[in-house]
């Protein structure tokens, strides 16, 4: 069966075409363009075209200059924008894909671009121009790093911060090239691509990598998948920010509580804490192990419930003192073990302001003076019997 295409010229099938195609030299110059193209642009005929550059049909011709460069590097560019001039001075948003062409010896010779006017008319044309540098402004200021991949994680763009994140002084060191590479754990990266794919997104995942500048860095990154017209996977797009001090942060202050945690559960000393109602809320090793407790038996306890009412009339103004934002210490109270056992304590009793998110008000230490009270108590009967003794 023969190609369809043996039935038309090369120039037949071209003005066939609805979108414009375009190509030039690997200096902008117009070699070729069909009719479609030249009436996208305003022009009565292709052959007023040829031989002007590309440049010259720009509002930013700088952004040429940006594209050129990276077809360049990557092979061509899906799905990108032109803000285009049209020969009138009106303006023209055009929805364009490029690719790079080469000789029978690989050297670069042209760009071809096919593309669409998808304007609305006279909406864009105030409005492009602005448009464009807001964005531009945008993509350069944003603190996070903005990155789109081609299909096989070439990078298409980044912006400046993106690009000094990774260690690089300049977006276009990185456009071209791929960051796979850069991953501490290459196993990780194909973990998340592949996930990546079946879901179409990631939301703030965690990824290790070596920067250019010699750092090991880890970033937060969120990624979905670029699709085309056909629903064909053409990239994809992320944000991203170094959490790397966060992290360590992070980890210092696991590492912290753990040593609080060990200390506090592993000192002699009780330590307890209580809300605004006196209810009992945390207990340490001590508190359970001197007192018989177990750590269930606690929950739902009142203070009040573990101080004999003799001792009330001590604890009742301390309670005041404390909640008025007062650090008490030095006061004795005993409390009640669960054989039933009264056990002499030193207190100091510390406000928490504000409280903790579950009700906690204050902390209390206190320290077991059993032995001292049996002492004082041996010294007085001693002092009782030189006394009956004369």
């Amino acid at each position: 069966m023969s190609d369809i295409t043996d039935f038309f010229g090369k120039d037949e099938v071209l003005e066939f075409l609805s979108e414009g195609l375009v190509f030039t030299d690997m200096d902008g110059k117009i070699v070729a363009i069909n009719v479609a193209g030249a009436k996208a642009l305003g022009f009565g005929s292709p052959a007023e075209l040829v031989g002007t550059n590309i440049r010259d049909r720009s509002t930013l011709p700088e952004t040429i200059d940006r594209f050129t460069q990276i077809i360049k590097k990557t092979g061509g560019i899906d799905d990108y924008m032109i803000f285009a001039l049209k020969r009138d001075g009106r303006y023209a948003h055009l929805e364009a894909q490029s690719r790079l062409h080469r000789d029978d010896k690989g050297a670069a010779i042209g760009i071809a671009t096919m593309f669409r006017d998808v304007s609305e008319k006279e909406f864009y044309k105030r409005a492009l121009e602005k448009a464009e540098d807001r964005y531009q402004r945008l993509f350069n200021s944003i603190s996070e790093g903005y990155i789109r991949f081609a299909p096989d994680y070439t990078v298409v763009f980044i912006n400046p911060h993106g690009a000094k994140m990774l260690g690089f002084d300049s977006p276009m060191d990185l456009v071209g090239k791929s960051i796979v590479d850069m991953w501490v754990n290459p196993e990780d990266q194909q973990a998340l691509r592949k996930q990546l794919i079946e879901q179409g997104r990631l939301i703030k995942v965690l990824a290790r990598m070596n920067t250019a500048d010699g750092r090991v860095a880890t970033f937060e990154i969120s990624e979905r998948i670029i699709t085309g017209r056909y629903g064909e996977i053409i990239g994809a797009d992320a944000l991203f920010r170094d959490v790397t001090d966060e992290i360590l942060l992070k980890t210092e202050r696991e590492q912290s509580l753990e040593l609080y945690r060990h200390v506090l559960q592993n000192c002699s000393e009780f330590v307890f804490t209580v809300d605004r109602d006196a209810n009992i809320r945390f207990v340490n090793n001590a508190f359970t192990r001197v007192l018989g407790y177990a750590r269930e038996d606690i929950g739902g306890i009142n203070l009040f419930d573990l101080v004999p009412p003799e001792d009330h009339h001590i604890v009742t103004p301390v309670r005041l003192r404390v909640r008025n934002g007062e650090t008490v210490a030095g006061i004795t109270v005993r409390l009640a073990a669960k054989d039933g056992c009264l056990i002499p304590l030193e207190w100091t009793t510390m406000p928490i302001i504000p409280p903790l998110f579950d009700g906690t008000s204050a902390v209390l230490i206190a320290t077991n003076i059993s032995e001292l009270v049996e002492l004082q108590k041996r010294v007085d009967r001693v002092d009782e019997d030189k006394e009956q003794n004369g």
